[in-house]
Protein backbone atom coordinates (compact mmCIF):
# COMPACT_ATOMS: atom_id res chain seq x y z
CA UNK A 1 0.00 0.00 0.00
CA UNK A 2 3.04 2.33 1.04
CA UNK A 3 4.45 2.09 -2.36
CA UNK A 4 1.36 3.20 -4.32
CA UNK A 5 2.33 6.77 -2.99
CA UNK A 6 5.52 6.32 -4.20
CA UNK A 7 4.28 5.62 -7.41
CA UNK A 8 1.98 8.77 -8.27
CA UNK A 9 4.98 11.52 -7.70
CA UNK A 10 7.41 9.10 -9.86
CA UNK A 11 5.08 9.17 -12.63
CA UNK A 12 4.16 13.13 -12.49
CA UNK A 13 7.86 13.27 -13.22
CA UNK A 14 7.67 11.25 -16.12
CA UNK A 15 4.62 12.96 -16.99
CA UNK A 16 6.30 16.50 -16.93
CA UNK A 17 9.72 15.15 -18.41
CA UNK A 18 7.43 13.94 -21.10
CA UNK A 19 5.48 17.13 -21.49
CA UNK A 20 7.91 20.14 -21.09
CA UNK A 21 11.52 18.79 -20.79
CA UNK A 22 11.54 16.10 -23.92
CA UNK A 23 10.34 18.82 -26.62
CA UNK A 24 12.74 21.31 -25.62
CA UNK A 25 15.89 18.46 -25.67
CA UNK A 26 13.99 17.63 -29.44
CA UNK A 27 14.53 21.20 -30.75
CA UNK A 28 17.72 21.88 -29.46
CA UNK A 29 19.61 18.58 -31.06
CA UNK A 30 16.98 19.76 -34.13
CA UNK A 31 19.10 23.44 -33.93
CA UNK A 32 22.22 21.73 -33.38
CA UNK A 33 21.84 19.57 -36.81
CA UNK A 34 20.49 22.99 -38.63
CA UNK A 35 23.62 24.74 -37.28
CA UNK A 36 26.29 21.82 -38.64
CA UNK A 37 24.55 22.16 -42.04
CA UNK A 38 24.96 25.99 -41.96
CA UNK A 39 28.74 25.35 -40.51
CA UNK A 40 29.54 22.88 -43.30
CA UNK A 41 27.36 24.86 -46.12
CA UNK A 42 30.41 26.74 -47.81
CA UNK A 43 32.99 23.77 -46.95
CA UNK A 44 30.75 21.22 -48.96
CA UNK A 45 30.08 23.90 -51.59
CA UNK A 46 33.47 24.57 -52.12
CA UNK A 47 34.24 20.79 -52.47
CA UNK A 48 31.70 20.08 -54.77
CA UNK A 49 32.53 23.28 -57.22
CA UNK A 50 36.03 21.83 -57.29
CA UNK A 51 34.19 18.23 -57.82
CA UNK A 52 31.69 19.33 -60.72
CA UNK A 53 34.76 21.38 -62.53
CA UNK A 54 36.68 18.10 -62.66
CA UNK A 55 33.61 15.68 -63.20
CA UNK A 56 32.41 17.22 -66.47
CA UNK A 57 32.64 15.86 -70.06
CA UNK A 58 35.73 17.97 -71.63
CA UNK A 59 38.17 17.11 -68.50
CA UNK A 60 39.84 13.81 -68.31
CA UNK A 61 40.03 12.70 -65.05
CA UNK A 62 43.18 11.12 -64.12
CA UNK A 63 43.74 8.42 -61.29
CA UNK A 64 45.95 11.24 -59.04
CA UNK A 65 43.19 13.84 -59.59
CA UNK A 66 40.80 11.09 -58.34
CA UNK A 67 42.51 10.23 -55.39
CA UNK A 68 43.71 13.86 -54.44
CA UNK A 69 39.34 14.81 -54.25
CA UNK A 70 39.15 11.66 -52.26
CA UNK A 71 41.71 12.38 -49.64
CA UNK A 72 41.26 16.15 -49.41
CA UNK A 73 37.32 15.87 -48.35
CA UNK A 74 37.39 12.19 -46.93
CA UNK A 75 36.60 13.91 -43.34
CA UNK A 76 34.28 16.18 -44.56
CA UNK A 77 31.89 13.55 -46.20
CA UNK A 78 32.41 11.70 -42.96
CA UNK A 79 30.66 14.64 -41.54
CA UNK A 80 28.05 15.27 -44.48
CA UNK A 81 26.89 11.57 -44.13
CA UNK A 82 25.35 11.63 -40.81
CA UNK A 83 24.02 14.47 -41.41
CA UNK A 84 22.32 12.96 -44.26
CA UNK A 85 20.39 10.22 -42.72
CA UNK A 86 18.82 12.85 -40.42
CA UNK A 87 15.33 14.35 -40.44
CA UNK A 88 16.18 18.21 -40.55
CA UNK A 89 18.11 17.80 -43.68
CA UNK A 90 14.96 18.18 -45.36
CA UNK A 91 14.09 21.39 -43.84
CA UNK A 92 17.82 22.42 -45.14
CA UNK A 93 17.48 24.89 -48.19
CA UNK A 94 20.54 23.61 -49.88
CA UNK A 95 20.30 19.93 -48.98
CA UNK A 96 20.71 19.12 -52.76
CA UNK A 97 24.38 19.95 -52.38
CA UNK A 98 25.03 17.66 -49.69
CA UNK A 99 23.23 14.86 -51.18
CA UNK A 100 25.15 15.91 -54.40
CA UNK A 101 28.48 16.16 -52.90
CA UNK A 102 28.31 12.99 -50.88
CA UNK A 103 26.77 10.89 -53.82
CA UNK A 104 30.32 12.10 -55.71
CA UNK A 105 32.30 10.97 -53.04
CA UNK A 106 30.46 7.67 -52.94
CA UNK A 107 31.84 5.40 -56.12
CA UNK A 108 34.57 7.38 -57.06
CA UNK A 109 36.06 4.97 -59.46
CA UNK A 110 33.07 4.20 -61.34
CA UNK A 111 32.31 8.11 -61.72
CA UNK A 112 35.79 8.63 -62.92
CA UNK A 113 35.29 5.39 -65.26
CA UNK A 114 31.75 7.03 -66.42
CA UNK A 115 33.28 10.72 -67.32
CA UNK A 116 36.24 9.35 -68.94
CA UNK A 117 34.38 7.12 -71.20
CA UNK A 118 31.96 9.91 -72.21
CA UNK A 119 35.52 12.53 -72.98
CA UNK A 120 36.94 9.71 -74.83
CA UNK A 121 33.89 8.95 -76.86
CA UNK A 122 33.59 12.95 -77.25
CA UNK A 123 37.21 13.46 -78.10
CA UNK A 124 36.78 10.19 -80.64
CA UNK A 125 33.67 12.04 -82.75
CA UNK A 126 35.16 15.42 -82.38
CA UNK A 127 38.60 14.84 -83.74
CA UNK A 128 37.96 12.18 -86.09
CA UNK A 129 39.27 14.36 -89.43
CA UNK A 130 41.85 15.60 -87.19
CA UNK A 131 43.32 11.55 -86.27
CA UNK A 132 42.51 11.31 -90.16
CA UNK A 133 45.19 13.74 -90.75
CA UNK A 134 47.40 14.06 -88.05
CA UNK A 135 50.13 12.03 -89.43
CA UNK A 136 50.94 10.37 -93.02
CA UNK A 137 48.43 7.42 -92.35
CA UNK A 138 45.24 7.63 -90.63
CA UNK A 139 45.23 6.59 -87.12
CA UNK A 140 43.08 2.94 -86.34
CA UNK A 141 40.69 2.98 -83.85
CA UNK A 142 43.00 1.47 -80.93
CA UNK A 143 45.21 4.07 -81.86
CA UNK A 144 42.86 6.99 -81.15
CA UNK A 145 41.79 5.51 -77.92
CA UNK A 146 45.50 5.85 -76.46
CA UNK A 147 45.53 9.13 -77.93
CA UNK A 148 42.52 10.91 -76.35
CA UNK A 149 43.01 8.74 -72.84
CA UNK A 150 44.94 11.51 -70.61
CA UNK A 151 45.94 9.01 -67.23
CA UNK A 152 48.91 9.61 -65.72
CA UNK A 153 50.85 6.85 -67.16
CA UNK A 154 49.94 4.64 -70.50
CA UNK A 155 51.26 1.43 -71.66
CA UNK A 156 51.34 0.88 -75.34
CA UNK A 157 51.85 -2.60 -76.14
CA UNK A 158 52.08 -4.10 -79.31
CA UNK A 159 53.83 -6.33 -81.62
CA UNK A 160 56.39 -4.91 -83.90
CA UNK A 161 55.55 -2.41 -87.12
CA UNK A 162 52.04 -2.31 -86.08
CA UNK A 163 52.57 1.43 -84.68
CA UNK A 164 53.36 2.41 -81.39
CA UNK A 165 55.60 4.78 -82.50
CA UNK A 166 53.15 6.55 -84.43
CA UNK A 167 50.76 6.60 -81.77
CA UNK A 168 53.40 8.01 -79.55
CA UNK A 169 53.93 10.73 -82.10
CA UNK A 170 50.17 11.44 -82.90
CA UNK A 171 49.67 11.60 -78.96
CA UNK A 172 52.30 14.20 -78.48
CA UNK A 173 50.92 16.10 -81.66
CA UNK A 174 47.41 15.77 -80.06
CA UNK A 175 48.40 16.94 -76.56
CA UNK A 176 50.25 20.23 -78.06
CA UNK A 177 47.45 21.26 -80.86
CA UNK A 178 44.47 19.77 -79.03
CA UNK A 179 44.87 19.97 -75.33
Amino acid sequence: MFWHLLIIPFLAIILWLMLSVWPRIKEKKRQERLEIFNRLKPEVEKAFAEIKSLYNFNHYITETERLSLLEDYRDLDSEVQPALNSKEIEEFMHKDVFRRFHTAMTDTTEHKKSNNRHFVDNQLSSCAQYFDTVLTYPLDPQQREAVVSLEDNVLVISSAGSGKTMTTVGKVRYLIDKQ
